[in-house]
């Protein structure tokens, strides 16, 4: 492995490089999780990524956590001497039946922001000019199977649609100056509708940054158009002859972008108690969500080591209510075989 200091941008001043350690750990992560769980180092969650955090969210509830809904937050309440937070501050509401609820104070003495969030100037530009990095998305629906060979495409069904997908900068027919990343998951995990004629469908997500200037945003959106373009017709390129009835075709897609911006610039050092979760950038898994959400962890309950772990007290109401079973829950194996392969990264 060779190191590279650059990132996506080709900016050799970001603090945020990846490392010759850094490749190492991910090799060393993606060899571990081979033959795990089925033949590649991937689990994709049933029904989307959503159920990720609607785990995150019945564990936090069985933990104390309360969540509140249909209200946004409007500001950070500092304290009188503005070094530490105090809490924040939720817009009112009117419900649909009519009810008007006022504006709320909740007090705290930790709260966590996305860095965008934050007020100053932490966009990710060219002060100089009027060019702005901004990240792209293309979510697309297809009619059909976006990867197949004259082999498996003659077999119904013999062919998942659980992909990762990789375009290398540079390609001429696309005009991309950065990687583009997509995942492409059809009905098997239950993220993509099925069509009304009776083919499966295939949910194709496209992301990347380009440069914008002012505010044209449309370039990085035909960017998008062209690799869903190149991508359905290298499949029906790669389709038999008797299997074009099932060549991949986009009948819906919606695209969208927002601004990059510098994670270096969010300074927090003056207010305690105030952190900031940082954008983990064009990622295709969740890893980089756990190690960032440690991070915050350390930094509100420092020199514990208890993260996701249970606690004492849940610890014994388990094995209460377990006691008299010969054998072990799957799911407690498959948690602590995760959180084993975690630490072995470490």
């Amino acid at each position: 492995i060779q190191r590279d200091d650059t990132t996506a941008e080709g900016s050799k001043n970001s603090t945020r490089s990846y490392s010759t350690k850094d490749g190492m750990l991910d090799l060393c992560q993606h060899i571990q999780s081979l033959g795990r769980f089925g033949a590649t180092a991937f689990l994709v969650p049933l029904y989307g990524s959503g159920e990720l955090s609607q785990a995150f969210c019945r564990s936090a509830a069985v933990h104390g956590g309360t969540y509140l809904l249909r209200r946004g937050a409007l500001q950070v309440i500092p304290q009188e001497d503005n070094e530490r937070v105090s809490g924040i501050l939720l817009n009112g509401c009117t419900y649909g039946d009519g009810e008007e609820v006022a504006q709320k104070n909740v007090r705290a003495s930790h709260v966590v922001v996305p860095s965008r969030m934050l007020k100053g100037d932490g966009k990710d530009n060219d002060a100089s000019s009027n060019v702005t990095i901004r990240v792209y998305r293309r979510i697309s629906i297809l009619r059909g199977k976006l990867m197949t060979n004259n082999e498996n495409s003659r077999e119904e069904g013999s062919l998942d649609q659980r992909h990762v997908i990789i375009i290398p900068p540079g390609n001429k027919s696309i005009g991309n100056d950065g990687v583009i990343h997509g995942i492409a998951l059809d009905a098997s995990v239950s993220v993509g509708p099925r069509s009304m004629d009776g083919f499966e469908t295939t949910v194709l997500h496209l992301t990347t940054t380009a440069k914008c200037e002012g505010n044209n945003s449309k370039f990085g959106d035909k960017m998008l158009e062209y690799a869903v373009r190149d991508l359905v017709k290298c499949n029906h390129e790669t389709s038999s002859t008797d299997a074009n009835q099932n060549d991949a075709k986009e009948l819906f897609h919606l695209s969208f972008s927002h601004e990059k911006y510098k994670e270096d610039s969010c300074d927090t050092s003056n207010m305690r108690g105030l952190h900031v979760c940082r954008d983990q950038g064009l990622c295709l898994t969740v890893d980089s969500a756990f190690y960032e959400a440690e991070r915050l962890f350390d930094e509100i309950c420092p020199g514990s080591s208890s993260f996701l772990k249970l606690s004492d007290k849940m610890d014994e109401l388990v094995k209460e209510r377990r006691f008299g079973q010969d054998e072990e829950d799957d799911e407690t194996k498959l948690l602590e075989s995760a959180l084993d392969m975690m630490k072995a990264t470490d």
